[in-house]
């Protein structure tokens, strides 16, 4: 019996109920890697050159390009439910969803971003590198409010807690 087929965010045809070794062999033709704690941007160039600065640069607008593809799918697929962020530091990226749902046409469409405001918790022994620290990535409620102009946006909803509580209660239980 043939896997049912349906349409990536991105419009690539993946099997239902893919994993997600097996979706990203079916989209790129080999597994990809799930554990990232060991992997580092690398480049060629010394980190305080111009050349280094732009490979960043570069790599950041083949990311931007690549989420305006996905949130241009949701919109053109009709696919419901809000936009959700995870650790959202000092708001960059929430500021990039508002305007790319804003472009696309769903300016109807929640923005929740989840994080502590704490920075990261304690790293785990076993399972993090000693590049994360506690408290890394920490950045203050009231700035991140006011980095993504929460006042004037009010489908942007910051919701503060570690995910271990922030997930089990609303506005998170009731999202699809």
């Amino acid at each position: 019996m043939r896997a049912e087929q349906r349409r990536s965010t991105a419009g690539f045809p993946v099997k239902e109920k893919a994993t997600y070794e097996e979706a990203a062999r079916q989209l790129f033709g080999e597994a990809l890697t799930r554990d990232l704690r060991n992997a580092k941007f690398h480049s060629i160039y010394k980190s305080d050159t111009s050349w280094f600065e732009r490979c960043y640069h570069a790599l950041l607008a083949v990311e931007h390009d690549y989420i305006q593809a996905l949130v241009d799918g949701i919109a053109s697929q009709s696919i419901p439910g809000s936009l959700v962020e995870f650790g959202i530091f000092q708001g960059a990226w929430i500021n990039r969803l508002y305007e790319m749902t804003e472009r696309a046409g769903i300016s109807d469409r929640e923005i929740l971003g989840f994080d502590s405001f704490q920075g990261l918790s304690k790293p785990h022994p076993d399972f993090d590198t000693s590049f994360w620290k506690e408290g890394m990535y920490a950045a203050p409620k009231a700035q991140v409010e006011a980095n993504v102009n929460a006042e004037q946006r009010p489908r942007i909803k910051l919701v503060e807690g570690f995910f271990s509580d922030s997930l089990v209660a609303a506005p998170a239980t009731g999202l699809g």
